[in-house]
C-alpha cells in the first residue's frame, strides 16, 4: 500500500514539476521575444535587400504586436477569473473571498495546474469555517465550493480563453480551441500555454506570404 502511495505522490509530484518547468519556460520565452524584439528586427532585416526592408520590418513589427496583445488577453483572462472567483466566494459565503479571487486570478497563467491550486485555500476555508450565511455544514459548503470552482473552469476553457485570446491575437475561437488541443497534445501545458501567440504569428506570416503570391503589396500604406 504505501509503495502505492508514494508512486502516486511521486507521479503527481513529477507532473506538478513538468507543468511549472513548462510554464517557466514559456514565460522567459515570451518575456525574452517581447523585449528583444527591436534587437532581434534590426539583425534580421539587415540580411535582406534595401528595397524590401521597410515591409520586412513592418512584417517583424507585427508578429512582435502578436507577443504583446498575447499579454494583454493574458491580464484580461486573470481580472475576469479573478473577478467571477471573488464574487463566486462572497455568494457561498466563504471568508477571504476577495483574496481568494487575487489568488485565482493571479495562477490563472499556470495553465492546468493553476485552477486546482487556487482552489485548495477555498476548499480549505470551506472546511474550516463553513459559510458566514448559508445554512449548511462545512462539509457541504466544501462540496458547493468544489462544485464552484469546476463550474468557472468549464466557462473558462469553453467561453472566456477563446473569446478573449481570439480578439487577442486576432483568430476565431474555434480555431484557438482546435490550436489549443493540437499544441498541447503534442507539447503539453507548454503547447497550451504558446499556442494562442503562435497561431496569431501563423496567421501574420501567412497575410504576407499570400500577398506576394499574389504579386500584390503586403503594406501599401508604407509607401503613401
Amino acid at each position: 500500500e504505501w509503495s502505492t502511495i508514494l508512486s502516486s505522490a511521486f507521479s503527481i509530484g513529477r507532473n506538478v514539476f513538468s507543468t511549472i518547468l513548462s510554464f517557466v519556460t514559456a514565460l522567459m520565452i515570451s518575456i525574452h521575444v517581447a523585449n528583444d524584439g527591436d534587437k532581434l528586427q534590426g539583425k534580421l532585416v539587415g540580411f535582406f535587400k534595401k528595397q524590401y526592408q521597410p515591409e520586412i520590418r513592418e512584417l517583424l513589427t507585427r508578429l512582435s504586436h502578436v507577443w504583446t496583445k498575447f499579454f494583454v488577453g493574458e491580464l484580461k483572462l486573470m481580472l475576469i477569473i479573478g473577478v467571477m472567483t471573488a464574487v463566486f466566494c462572497s455568494a457561498v459565503g466563504l471568508k477571504g473571498a476577495i483574496l481568494l479571487g487575487v489568488l485565482a486570478g493571479a495562477l490563472e497563467i499556470i495553465p492546468n495546474i493553476g485552477p486546482i491550486l487556487s482552489a485548495i485555500p477555498a476548499i480549505l476555508s470551506a472546511v474550516v469555517f463553513g459559510s458566514s450565511y448559508l445554512p449548511f455544514g462545512s462539509w457541504v459548503v466544501a462540496l458547493i465550493t468544489v462544485l464552484g470552482y469546476i463550474l468557472i473552469q468549464q466557462l473558462e476553457n469553453a467561453i472566456v480563453v477563446p473569446r478573449i485570446m481570439s480578439e487577442a491575437v486576432g483568430i476565431h475561437p474555434v480555431l484557438l480551441i482546435v490550436g489549443i488541443l493540437v499544441l498541447s497534445g503534442k507539447l503539453g501545458v507548454l503547447g497550451a500555454l504558446l499556442a494562442a501567440p503562435l497561431l496569431g504569428m501563423v496567421k501574420v506570416a501567412m497575410e504576407y506570404a499570400l500577398a506576394k503570391l499574389r504579386e500584390e503589396d503586403p503594406y501599401p500604406e508604407l509607401y503613401r
